[in-house]
């Protein structure tokens, strides 16, 4: 990874008539504590005016409303290219339906600084009504059955433990073949 003295970090949220979790999130992003990130939520033409009510209630997200649902991927892709414009050195993917903890930024972003070879982090992401159980600690295909496996799947988090399964890898940090969320790392070659 390329020297970046100050990391900046666009997260990108998409809603579709998900106001009340729209809400909630926005809400915890308020309290993370990187100090330099911007959130942009790219609304899919939902009912309502969702989009300028959410604007209104924070004003402090970079709104981005399309005039039909490009579904989830599309919508995205939105997000990422107005990013991109912006020059952030990271992007990240957030379901909307996602409550964050304050520090979770900042966890990941030193992982990209212990660590100059990594591309895509993603934290260990909990069930929402049920925060002692994993939802997802990323994937792994499996050739031998034909499809991919969540890793940590409803696994109580007081039992979990990374394995080490890469070359160089520990401190936490686990190889998988896909990220159960995306966290990306432009710089990383």
């Amino acid at each position: 990874m390329a020297f970046i003295p100050d990391p900046s970090v666009a997260i990108i949220l998409v809603n579709w008539n998900g106001l009340d979790f729209t809400q909630e999130c926005l809400n915890s992003l308020r309290n993370v504590d990187f100090p330099d990130f911007k959130i942009i939520l790219v609304d899919n033409a939902s009912q309502n005016q969702e989009g300028k009510r959410l604007k209104k209630s924070f004003p402090e997200i970079e709104l981005i409303e399309n005039t039909e649902n490009l579904g989830f991927s599309g919508g995205n892709n939105v997000g990422i290219r107005y990013a991109l414009e912006q020059g952030v050195s990271h992007i990240m993917l957030l379901n909307n339906d996602t409550v964050v903890a304050p520090d979770f930024l900042g966890e990941m972003m030193r992982k990209f600084h212990q660590d100059p070879n990594l591309g895509v982090v993603q934290p260990l992401i909990l069930f929402l009504n049920d925060p002692k159980k994993i939802w997802s600690a990323g994937g792994k295909w499996v050739p031998s059955i034909g499809r991919a496996i969540t890793l940590g799947d409803h696994e109580p988090v007081a039992d979990y433990r990374c394995k080490k399964n890469g070359p160089g890898l520990g401190n936490g940090l686990l190889y998988v073949d896909f990220p159960g969320g995306n966290f990306e790392n432009r710089t990383a070659q």
